[in-house]
């Protein structure tokens, strides 16, 4: 018999846009004030993709003697400060958040009162031997460093927080030659085991062009993010997180046009007449916790990633070997990631032939799922189905002849068949079960029907 079937290549859409930063990463963030929910916004996200990476960078550490959860503060002035990091341990609940146990993580094998250790060591390690100083560029870093690794080896980071870039722009505003050596310092510590993770540098006073495309800091920030996208690290936004917390250009969080404030205290009577204020430093400190966090869970406790950008998929196709024209039809997609999930597709039309063209259409997100086609009188189809961007080419498949309900086609459906042959619907309603091709009688073509899948049951593939 001829077959009428066709499938239509699944076409896949982004239905969204690709989301750089996450929303959530911890178990509390409903109690989070509106200062720890802004947060939350100038994370990167961490999806299965990334976490593979970073747990690949890790393990080299591990071979390497790098230890679990320390940190390297990498950077300049605004990072060889006391002010960075410095007084985290006064305040472990911050912004409806509890840090304690990220806090403990940084400083695996330390003893005594976590906070005093904390600020013992996170403000000890300033000066250039670990990988900060005041005047610092990159090429600064990539000499003191040397070919020893002279800054990672002093104290043997996990991870490092890099932000360089702010005494770069002194010497270019082209940042080519800055993008080069980050990139260099990235696959440096890549090389040692150390995850990088890089950070926006803050707005300058100096660098306040009309046009903001023209900014200095802006272009720099260009060159750090796609370093970041390139290695498939974390990029924290600190001129992101500045520019929102004073709103409209974040300077009122810098103190001298170039470094963060660190608190009141720190202000000129001047600035405090211009409007400025202090945290600048702090809201670092917290972002810097924030990723801590999420390497902390997601990598180094291989705890489940972030979702990641959803793009959602129209896949369309024709149901094979479909024979009951009035028969009730389903396509469910179910997650193989996530079986809760659930997706039903809209049945289209019912071409009848010798056979029915059953189309169908589900719009679901991208991944790897079970496929349940079923119709009533027909053994289902189970199967599974990987949902990606590219044209795919899927026949879901039914089996008919089911007529008493057994596990395969067998003696017991024949002999039903036998029964109600030749008998029509209107005049017996019990024989729309025997008229398995729905031609309102039951004849050959049944029978045919029937014997074609004899001793046949679902089918799974």
């Amino acid at each position: 018999m001829k077959k009428i079937l066709a499938v239509t290549l699944a076409i896949c859409i982004l239905a969204g846009l690709m989301m750089p930063l996450a929303l959530a990463h911890g178990d509390d963030n409903a109690t989070r004030d509106a200062e720890g929910q802004m947060l939350l916004r100038y994370i990167p996200t961490i999806d299965k993709d990334m976490k593979a990476n970073l747990r690949g960078i890790m393990a080299v550490g591990a071979d390497n003697g790098r230890v679990p959860g320390v940190l390297g503060q990498w950077g300049d002035s605004i990072t060889d400060t006391k002010a960075y990091m410095g007084d985290v341990q006064y305040a472990p609940v911050v912004g409806g958040h509890d840090y304690t146990a990220t806090l403990i993580w940084m400083n695996t094998g330390l003893t005594g009162n976590a906070w005093s250790q904390s600020a013992s060591y996170l403000r000890t390690h300033k000066g250039a031997e670990y990988g900060n100083q005041s005047g610092w560029t990159t090429g600064s870093w990539i000499s003191q460093n040397g070919g020893g690794n002279a800054i990672i080896n002093k104290t043997n980071p996990s991870w490092a927080v890099i932000m360089l870039g702010t005494n770069d722009l002194n010497g270019s505003a082209d940042p080519a030659g800055f993008k080069e050596r980050l990139f260099q310092i990235v696959d440096t510590a890549i090389e040692a085991g150390v995850i990088p993770v890089l950070s926006t540098i803050p707005p300058r006073g100096d660098d306040q062009a009309a046009d903001v495309s023209s900014r200095r800091v802006t272009n720099y920030n260009i060159a750090i993010r796609d370093v970041a996208a390139s290695r498939n690290i974390p990029c924290i936004d600190f001129y992101g997180l500045l520019l929102e917390a004073a709103a409209p250009d974040g300077l009122a969080l810098i103190h001298d046009g170039v470094h963060p404030s660190a608190d009141p205290s720190y202000l000129t009577p001047a600035e405090i007449a211009a409007g400025k204020v202090g945290g600048g430093q702090r809201l670092r400190s917290l972002l810097t916790l924030e990723i801590g966090e999420k390497l902390k869970m997601i990598v180094f406790e291989d705890g489940k990633p972030d979702a990641g950008p959803v793009v959602m998929c129209t896949v369309s196709g024709t149901i094979k070997d479909a024979y009951k024209k009035d028969a009730s039809t389903k396509v469910v997609f179910t997650s193989k990631d996530d079986p809760t999930k659930k997706y039903e597709a809209t049945i289209g039309t019912k071409a009848v032939g010798t056979k029915l063209a059953v189309t169908y259409t589900a719009t679901i997100p991208q991944g790897e799922y079970s496929i349940k086609a079923s119709m009533d009188y027909h053994y289902p189809y189970n199967g599974s189905v990987t949902v990606d961007a590219a044209a795919i080419t899927f026949d879901p498949k039914l089996r008919c002849g089911s007529i008493t309900g057994g596990s395969v086609v067998n003696i017991d459906d024949l002999i039903a068949l036998l029964g109600k042959y030749k008998k029509t619907v209107a005049a017996d309603p019990e024989a729309a079960k025997a008229d398995l091709d729905g031609s309102g009688k039951v004849d050959i073509d049944d029978l045919i029907i029937l014997l074609g899948n004899y001793k046949k049951g679902p089918i799974t593939e």
